[in-house]
C-alpha cells in the first residue's frame, strides 16, 4: 500500500517534508526548517517531526531536494545526523547544501548526487523523473513520481509539482518556451492517466 504522509508543511509556510513509502521503501521529498513565529521566544528555528524516519530509518532509500530555499533544505543536517541515506539534488541546490552540512561539521558524511532537470532515478518501487520549475531561486525542479505494480499490467503514475507555474513571458527562448510546453504536456498526461487508472478501479 503506497503511504503519503507529510511531516511538515501542510497549511504552514516552512517545514517541507513529505515522505512517501510503498513496502519497505520510502523516499523523503524536502527537509526545511521554519521560522519561529513571535509566540516563539528563545527558539532559533522550527525543524520536523522526524521521529517516523528514525524508527524506520532502513527503509529510507534517499532524500529528494526540490530547491534551495530554507524551508525545503534547512533541517537536512538534523535529518542527516540521524538517517544515513543518499541526498539527489541540482547541482545549485547541493552547493547550497554543502554550505550547510559544512557549519555542523557533516560536510564528509552525507552521499550526495547531482541530477538535471529531464533526468530520470529509479529508487525501489519508484521512478522520479525531474522536471524544470519557475521559482525565486534558480535550478529548482518538479518531481514526476511514478510507482509499478503487477496485477496483470497497471500504471498507476502519481505526480507531484513542486512550484508549477504557466510561464507565458515572451522573453523565453524557442528552446525553453519548447521545453517548457513539453513538461506541462507531461503533467497533462499523469494526469490523465491517473484518472483513467481511478475511474478503472470503481
Amino acid at each position: 500500500m503506497l503511504k503519503l504522509i507529510p511531516l511538515g508543511g501542510l497549511g504552514e509556510i516552512g517545514l517541507n517534508m513529505m515522505v512517501m513509502e510503498w513496502d519497505h521503501h520510502i523516499i523523503v521529498i524536502d527537509a526545511g526548517l521554519m521560522f519561529p513565529e513571535d509566540y516563539m521566544p528563545g527558539v532559533d528555528m522550527v525543524i520536523p517531526d522526524i521521529q517516523y524516519l528514525k524508527e524506520n530509518s532502513t527503509k529510507v532509500k534517499a532524500v529528494i531536494l526540490t530547491h534551495g530555499h530554507e524551508d525545503h533544505i534547512g533541517a537536512m543536517p538534523f535529518l542527516l545526523r540521524e538517517i544515513n541515506a543518499p541526498v539527489y539534488g541540482t547541482n545549485f541546490t547541493l552547493e547550497l547544501l554543502k554550505s550547510k552540512l559544512d557549519e555542523y561539521d557533516l560536510i564528509d558524511n552525507p552521499s550526495l548526487n547531482k541530477i538535471n532537470a529531464g533526468d530520470i532515478t529509479d529508487l525501489g518501487p519508484f521512478k522520479i523523473e525531474y522536471i524544470r520549475v519557475n521559482h525565486s531561486i534558480i535550478d529548482g525542479v518538479g518531481l514526476a513520481i511514478s510507482r509499478y505494480y503487477q496485477i496483470g499490467r497497471i500504471y498507476d503514475p502519481i505526480y507531484l509539482c513542486r512550484r508549477w507555474e504557466d510561464n507565458s513571458d515572451a522573453s523565453l527562448s524557442i528552446e525553453a518556451q519548447n521545453r517548457h510546453n513539453l513538461y506541462k504536456d507531461r503533467l497533462r498526461t499523469f494526469e490523465l492517466t491517473a484518472r483513467i487508472q481511478l475511474n478503472r478501479g470503481k
